[in-house]
């Protein structure tokens, strides 16, 4: 088991929050992804994601290059986060069940993120699924991002 990868980090994927996936490239330039659904692989410590090929054009080239991954898990109403690094592989496109889980998703997210105030004309655009496709990835790593005194450390 992975130090920090417990029920907490679990009710956090689970709850649809917002989920950055972020990779880089041999330079260490990095580019950042959204993933529009995130599910607890059984077994182990890993995650699949549902992410869109807008924004990150250069998540696949990037994780082809390293295999690494970072992905950030944020509560919209609380700002608690998680970030979970670790080996990236990339699964393909997503089938009919994924299209379907990425559609609950988007309508799970749009609608905390809408309740936090913000404009529906802005939340549509950054919430829309582009082009999706499968990563896996396989947890050795997780922190805590909370903003305070204690984000960047390792759980």
């Amino acid at each position: 088991m992975i130090s920090g990868f417990d029920s907490k980090l679990v009710e956090v994927i689970e709850s649809h929050p917002s989920i950055i996936v972020g990779t880089c490239d041999r330079a260490l330039v990095p580019c950042i992804a959204r993933s529009f659904g995130a599910r607890v692989l059984q077994g182990g410590p890993g995650i699949e994601l549902l992410v869109s090929h807008w924004p990150g054009p250069q998540t696949i080239p990037n994780i082809q290059q390293s295999g690494r991954m970072a992905v950030t898990f944020t509560s919209p109403e609380t700002y608690v986060s998680f970030q979970v690094k670790g080996r990236a592989t990339i699964l393909g496109e997503c089938d009919a069940d994924d299209a379907e889980f990425a559609t609950a998703y988007t309508a799970a997210i749009r609608a905390r993120i809408e309740a936090l105030k913000e404009p529906p004309s802005l939340v549509n655009v950054i919430f829309t699924p582009r082009g999706l496709y499968k990563l896996r990835l396989d947890a050795e790593a997780v922190f805590l991002q909370t903003p305070g005194k204690n984000a960047g450390a390792r759980l």
